[in-house]
């Protein structure tokens, strides 16, 4: 099963994400949002990590935001709505992840990996809020991969309570 580590803001998590040997570690670079990352803080993350695919993540930036912002950084991945006005644009010059679809009454999302060389859905990751029962989602649906959210607050520098993604892992006995 493929893992997707998402909207990460401390070097904890990406550590924790990066040691899972994940398809992708994703970062938010929307200003207004609470999981937000600044470059600064992510190049100094990006340091750390090895392995798994850089995602770029954004809301509704318009196309000419995001090309700049990424120029330098070297990011091949964006994550982005499905209703983004570039969508059809960013997709000939970045790999895309969507939502497919949302569940209002269910713990879980779907996001659609495209890679727009082959113009082909990759695969469906399943976003999953509420990690509790994250496994009974995990064997009804038998998704080809799993996304979980970041945002974890650190109790101090360099302190984060990892102790769900631990279980989870631990859980579906992926190391």
């Amino acid at each position: 099963m493929e893992l997707y580590f998402h909207s990460l803001v401390s070097l904890a998590e990406a550590r924790f994400a990066a040691s899972s040997h994940p398809k992708f570690i994703g970062f938010c670079f929307t200003v207004h949002s609470p999981n937000h990352i600044s470059p600064i803080d992510f190049i100094k993350i990006r340091s750390w990590l090895s392995g798994g695919e850089l995602v770029a993540q954004f809301l509704y930036e318009p196309i000419s935001s995001i090309n700049l912002f990424l120029e330098s950084l070297q990011i091949k991945w964006i994550e982005i709505p499905a209703d983004h006005p570039d969508i059809e644009e960013l997709s000939k010059q970045y790999r895309i992840i969507t939502v497919k679809d949302s569940h209002p009454l269910a713990d879980f999302s779907r996001l659609r990996t495209f890679d727009n060389a082959t113009h082909k859905t990759e695969g469906i990751f399943l976003d999953i809020e509420n990690l509790s029962n994250a496994s009974e989602i995990i064997a009804q649906q038998n998704p080809f991969g799993i996304a979980l959210s970041g945002g974890h607050a650190e109790s101090e520098p360099g302190m984060t309570d990892l102790s769900q993604w631990m279980d989870l892992m631990e859980e579906l006995d992926i190391h």
